[in-house]
């Protein structure tokens, strides 16, 4: 088998309408999708590090949610938190294992489990 990992990573998030998570993606990352490869809202591609990891939100009939959380790094979980809660997104307490990790928890309106990391070896 091969080795899995690098060179990259996509995830997708399944949701009801394409156009509503359009709009709701595009708040909580501050900018429109980079890639709409079908001229419409069907498929939304953001790319955070071109060729390694991107999120694609698919519009489906039947979306199944994600259960087990995605998390995006911060620097500043404190101050993306409440960023988040700004979008009237409602998001767990942060939680902390003491010198490794800070995170909180959030939904989508679709299901889908998603969060923030704070990666305190690199952003203390």
């Amino acid at each position: 088998m091969a080795e899995l990992g690098p060179p990259g990573l996509t995830i997708q998030l399944w949701v009801g309408d394409g156009s509503a998570a359009r709009a709701w993606y595009q708040s909580l990352f501050g900018r429109p999708p980079d890639f709409t490869p079908f001229g419409d809202d069907t498929f939304c591609e953001w790319i955070f590090k071109p060729g390694y990891w991107e999120i694609h939100v698919v519009e489906k009939d039947h979306p199944a949610p994600r259960q087990a959380p995605v998390r995006f790094g911060t620097e500043d979980i404190h101050a993306t938190r409440q960023q988040v809660l700004a979008l009237a997104i409602g998001a767990d307490e942060i939680e902390e294992l003491p010198g490794v990790v800070r995170w909180c928890n959030f939904t989508d309106p679709w299901g889908n489990r998603l969060g923030l990391y704070q990666d305190l070896s690199r952003w203390p």
